[in-house]
């Protein structure tokens, strides 16, 4: 399997959104197409294309900085929201808003479309409420006993993870617990992705595949003086961030290591593969595409 570290010197050959956000807090995709919306903790809400080379839509808000984002079902429309609980629906093209409403004046962890009009909302602070976003109402909400770490939905299920190591396996339509999974908790697990009954959890500096299907560990890795930042899987590979800049991508059972490079100079918060491309953003704003197959970086924002 080919492995090669590169290390990199960040000066013109990096398309940067510095000019445009202070700090990312949070990007999506459309699903399979080059269109991404970033948010930042700037209150700003940003379009663009890196095919086309360019930035279709910006626009600033003042209502503080914005930590999260959900396309709709039809993905005509996305929520976003701020650290003030606050949830907003705007258009998809015209960054229109369709919509402005809080149920919790808490941060949200994170939110998911589950239908074009019911939206999710899971809080730091052990709360999931249900709601219609179009009737601006409660469908359905429970508590949890210790506050909410991560969360992602799989299989048609929310899969959440609280402070005290807890899983819970949650039921999307009336929100009952389906299951549970525990770790020990001397030390806490702060990110999870669970793919094809496959867990992997991260810890400050440790990496653990967990299989659910047979309640044992696979796989273990320590990394020295770097902490994990950001966890994200696509076509096999996972895509490990750290607080360094650093990405480690590794094959689905963690067991070889396919790409190690350092183009950041800041924490890793995402990376998505799009057509053997790897979108990498980090917390000072930085984007960087690197061609995977080619072992190269692509410079594709160039002047702006």
């Amino acid at each position: 399997m080919k492995y090669f570290i590169i290390f990199f010197i960040l000066f013109n050959s990096v398309f940067s959104l510095d000019y445009h956000h202070d700090g990312i807090s949070n990007i999506l995709q459309e699903k399979n197409k080059p269109f991404f919306i970033s948010i930042g903790k700037d209150g700003k809400i940003i379009s663009w294309n890196f095919e086309k080379n360019k930035i279709i839509n910006e626009i600033s808000f003042n209502n503080g900085a914005l930590n999260n984002i959900s396309f709709s079902k039809s993905n005509n429309y996305f929520a976003i929201s701020n650290y003030f609980g606050k949830i907003f629906i705007l258009n998809k093209n015209s960054f229109n808003i369709l919509n402005i409403f809080n149920f919790n004046s808490m941060s949200i962890e994170n939110l998911y479309f589950i239908s074009d009009s019911k939206l999710l909302l899971v809080y730091q602070n052990k709360k999931i409420i249900l709601i219609d976003i179009f009737k601006k109402e409660k469908i359905n909400e429970i508590n949890l006993d210790y506050e909410i770490l991560d969360s992602t939905i799989y299989n048609n299920k929310l899969i959440v993870l609280d402070r005290n190591n807890k899983f819970y396996f949650i039921n999307l339509n009336n929100l009952n617990i389906e299951s549970n999974l525990e770790f020990p908790s001397d030390k806490i697990i702060h990110k999870f992705l669970i793919n094809k009954n496959k867990l992997l959890i991260s810890y400050k500096n440790k990496l653990k595949l967990y299989d659910i299907k047979t309640k044992k560990i696979n796989k273990i890795i320590t990394y020295l003086d770097i902490n994990i930042t950001s966890l994200n899987f696509y076509n096999d590979n996972y895509y490990i961030g750290f607080n360094n800049g650093r990405i480690i991508s590794y094959d689905k059972n963690l067991n070889n290591s396919i790409l190690d490079y350092k183009l950041h100079n800041d924490k890793i918060n995402k990376i998505i593969e799009y057509k053997n491309k790897i979108i990498s953003i980090s917390d000072d704003a930085s984007v960087i595409i690197y061609d995977k197959n080619n072992n190269k970086l692509i410079n594709i924002f160039n002047g702006l």
